[in-house]
């Protein structure tokens, strides 16, 4: 009872602090203030040792209303533009490939990493997979962990500003596909998380964002269901998502901060120059707006670039399916590349 109890109090904390971040980024006018401004506030929160937690149910709802938000902008014309995305995911693929082999380099040349951390902790993406990896092996965890977080949290706060400021994107817009009565939304939940469940059985990543996004789409093609949720529903879930985020720096002291922050800073830098060369190549080639390939190809984890697709107005189905596709290269390639020349190139 005790123990629930202080988790009650530190997801009260959480929200309440990532709330007042929001509020904060969303008066200063910063893009997609309610994940950014939670993602930082809460991080900040994190590091001066407060206990910063976000329950499995409440982050598993959030991405179910996200999921549904994404779903909900899925029309025929976004269907029949698809045809042209095959070319961007085989550009996208060899972006993974080549970023997770550039800053593993880097991190066993510059950093004395050994080859399974240097791996592990250069994958763009797939967080708690290679997390749950690490701490199976004997890789360092803790530079990996915070590697990995220092790149998911640098993007969070790094893409919305590039897309609005430099690409001129929307901004903070919502969906304006109409709202979903409570009804509807409480039914496509109820079918997203039942779904969600039956795609976790399967290893699909992000299952029930997964889920959401495919039941989100059918309410909306069909018109059984169509619309978003509620904007202060999105706004909530993306503040919790926020949070989440600055969930992974609980317990990081400045000791482990000041000696492993340059090495996630000089991942999150290389990941994210490749990452711009194969979108503007793919500008260049096939005439997409670069700052909607810049959200499809930023290695940052799905549920927060769907996220600030969504936040910035931006195609929140080309850059779910991206980011999916990221996963599923991540999930082949990572255990290829942990049991290559695992003594490093000049074995």
């Amino acid at each position: 009872m005790a123990v629930d109890l202080a988790r009650a109090v530190a997801f009260a904390q959480t929200l309440g602090v990532a709330c007042a971040g929001a509020l904060l980024f969303w008066l200063i006018g910063f893009p997609a203030a309610p994940l950014t401004g939670a993602a930082a506030a809460g991080s900040v929160a994190a590091l001066a040792g407060m206990q910063v937690h976000i329950p499995d149910r409440f982050k598993t709802l959030c991405f179910l209303v996200l999921g549904v938000s994404i779903g909900a902008t899925v029309t025929p014309e976004v269907i029949q533009g698809a045809a042209r995305w095959p070319i961007s995911l085989a550009v996208l693929s060899g972006v993974v490939v080549v970023s997770l082999f550039a800053c593993r380099l880097l991190l066993m040349r510059v950093f004395d990493a050994d080859p399974l951390t240097a791996t592990l902790a250069s994958a763009p993406g797939h967080l708690s997979f290679v997390i749950a990896i690490a701490a199976d092996s004997r890789s360092n965890v803790q530079m990996v962990a915070l590697v990995q977080s220092i790149r998911l949290l640098v993007l969070t706060l790094l893409v919305p500003p590039i897309l609005v400021f430099f690409l001129g994107a929307a901004g903070t817009a919502l969906p304006v596909t109409g709202s979903l009565s409570i009804a509807a939304l409480a039914g496509l939940l109820v079918l997203s998380f039942l779904g969600g469940l039956r795609l976790l059985r399967f290893q699909v990543p992000a299952p029930y964002l997964m889920a959401g996004m495919v039941f989100g789409a059918a309410g909306q093609l069909t018109g059984w269901a169509a619309g978003a949720p509620p904007a202060p529903v999105l706004v909530l879930s993306l503040i919790a998502m926020g949070g989440l985020i600055a969930s992974r720096f609980g317990g990081v002291d400045l000791a482990m901060l000041r000696r492993y922050a340059l090495a996630g800073l000089a991942v999150t830098g290389i990941l994210l120059i490749v990452a711009l060369a194969g979108a503007f190549v793919m500008a260049l080639t096939l005439g997409y707006k670069i700052d909607l390939l810049i959200a499809g190809y930023a290695p940052g984890g799905i549920e927060t670039m769907a996220a600030i697709a969504v936040q910035t107005g931006l195609d929140s189905t080309f850059v779910a399916a991206h980011h999916v596709v990221r996963l599923l290269v991540l999930t082949l390639l990572v255990p290829v590349v942990m049991n290559w020349r695992r003594t490093g190139p000049n074995a």
